[in-house]
C-alpha cells in the first residue's frame, strides 16, 4: 500500500494525529512502550505500556498497523513478478552487475534456466493417456500360519 493509500486509510478511520504517529512508530520501532511515548503521549512508563497496549486491541488502530507492515513488507520483498522479471533482464543482457559490466553468458544462461524451470520448458516426465481402462484386483490367496 503506497503512502497516500495509508494516508486515505488514516482519514477513513478517522485516526487522530497522535494515533497515525503511533502506528507508524510502533512499526518501526517494534516497541509499543515507546513508540506509546515517542508519539506526543504524556505519561509513566508503566502506564504508557498499559495504554499502548490498550491501543493496539482497538480494530482501527489494528487495520491501520496492519497496512504499514504490509507497506512495508511490500517495498522490502520481491514479489513473483520481480523475481521474473530481473531473470528476464539478467538473461536478455539488460541488468548490470555492481560494476556495471553487463552479465556474463553463464549468468545469462543460468537466469534463462530458471525461467525455463519456472514456465516448464524442459521436463523428464512423459505423460501417457492410452485411453485404455484397467482393472485390478487383489486376492489374498497366502495362508495365514496362524490360522491353522
Amino acid at each position: 500500500m503506497e503512502n497516500e493509500n495509508l494516508t486515505q486509510l488514516a482519514k477513513d478511520l478517522k485516526l487522530t494525529e497522535k494515533q497515525r504517529t503511533f502506528c507508524e512508530l510502533f512499526v518501526q520501532l517494534a516497541n509499543k512502550r515507546e513508540a506509546y511515548e515517542q508519539a506526543g503521549y504524556k505519561c509513566t512508563k508503566e502506564t504508557a505500556f498499559k495504554e499502548a497496549t490498550r491501543m493496539l486491541k482497538n480494530p482501527k488502530i489494528k487495520k491501520y498497523v496492519d497496512a504499514i507492515t504490509e507497506a512495508k513488507h511490500d517495498a522490502l520483498i520481491a514479489d513473483k513478478d520481480e523475481v521474473l522479471r530481473f531473470y528476464t533482464r539478467v538473461m536478455r543482457g539488460k541488468e548490470k552487475d555492481a560494476f556495471g559490466l553487463d552479465p556474463s553468458l553463464q549468468d545469462r544462461l543460468k537466469a534463462a534456466d530458471q525461467l525455463a524451470k519456472r514456465y516448464q520448458l524442459f521436463s523428464n516426465k512423459v505423460e501417457v493417456d492410452g485411453g485404455q481402462q484397467m482393472i485390478v484386483q487383489f486376492v489374498d490367496d497366502l495362508v495365514d500360519d496362524l490360522d491353522e
